[in-house]
């Protein structure tokens, strides 16, 4: 179903499902806010229990499993985790924790913000219940567009939390069964804008996307490797990794870091916090020889800072 961003779709599910005092919701440190929000509220409001899993950054997907399943007690109404964790790019094991909840009967939300576009997602492998994504990260499609999906086995563990006209709607296309959790009507030119950007990267090939773009963060850290004061504070290898990069700098201020590359270099990074640093992101789009600026250009910053 098509919603306006992760966010509201997050939201359709936490607040979708059916919640008493003393249930228990799973979430890691590492969340956004668009998960977390949700998840204090539930806290405050319906005395749900929020259980916050410390992972690290740079843990191992077998880590990773071992922690959630350790928080996988009974009471648990709900896991629901980054399928890219935004802060370090760290990607997290969807299809192997959704087989441990499964087993205990609780079902998965997947925050896919960082990951449609990026990676290739396939929902029915991963088996999750819930999957929200945005259109304007990855996809490169309008900001204001996203979606959710919600496999058809677990559509009727949610209630709509807002509600419009589609649940007295007269018209059967009206009548779907994610339309009644629609929060408002849809811009026409967006949700075209979305269609067109999800065409776009289906012929470039989701798979070359994700070759290409992992490709190019493999050669941004390997650089960064070299570059004194630079500490990569993300997954170094191997499956946790993907084409987010973000490291530190010493002890310079990530905003300051951030402001100073784009005046000075014309090169544009996020300032990231938990862990504090700042995020790179290879895109199908980038070369080598931006990679190499960028590299070369923390040389020379971090040797101005030490």
């Amino acid at each position: 179903w098509v919603t306006h961003s992760t966010t509201e779709g997050v939201n359709i599910v936490m607040h979708g499902l059916e919640w008493d005092a003393g249930d228990e919701l799973v979430v890691c440190d590492l969340e956004h806010a668009a998960l977390m929000s949700p998840a204090r509220v539930l806290a405050q409001r319906k005395g749900v229990n929020v259980s916050v899993a410390a992972v690290s950054p740079k843990a191992s997907q077998d880590d990773i499993l071992e922690i959630i399943d350790r928080e996988l007690r009974p009471g648990v109404k709900l896991v629901a985790l980054s399928h890219i964790q935004y802060t370090c790019g760290l990607k997290m094991p969807i299809k192997e924790i959704t087989n441990l909840a499964h087993q205990r009967g609780i079902p998965v939300l997947v925050d896919g913000a960082q990951s449609v576009g990026q990676i290739e997602v396939n929902v029915k492998d991963l088996g999750c219940d819930f999957y929200a994504m945005s259109g304007q990260k990855w996809l490169m499609g309008p900001t204001g567009t996203g979606a959710l999906y919600v496999a058809r086995s677990s559509m009727e563990l949610l209630e709509p939390h807002f509600t419009t006209y589609a649940l007295e709607a007269e018209r059967p296309s009206e009548r779907l069964p994610l339309a009644r959790f629609s929060l408002a009507s849809q811009n026409g030119a967006l949700v075209a804008g979305l269609i067109e950007a999800v065409s776009i990267a289906k012929r470039i090939g989701l798979g070359q996307i994700e070759t290409r773009s992992e490709s190019l963060s493999d050669l941004l850290r390997e650089r960064i490797s070299h570059v004194d004061g630079c500490e990569v504070l993300g997954p170094i290898a191997g499956p946790s990794t993907c084409g987010l990069v973000t490291l530190r700098v010493g002890d310079w201020d990530p905003s300051d870091l951030v402001e100073e590359l784009e005046q000075q270099f014309g090169i544009a990074a996020r300032a990231v916090h938990n862990p504090d640093g700042i995020r790179f992101s290879t895109h199908f789009f980038n070369t080598e020889d931006e990679v190499e600026r960028v590299a070369a250009t923390l040389v020379e910053v971090a040797s101005r800072h030490f």
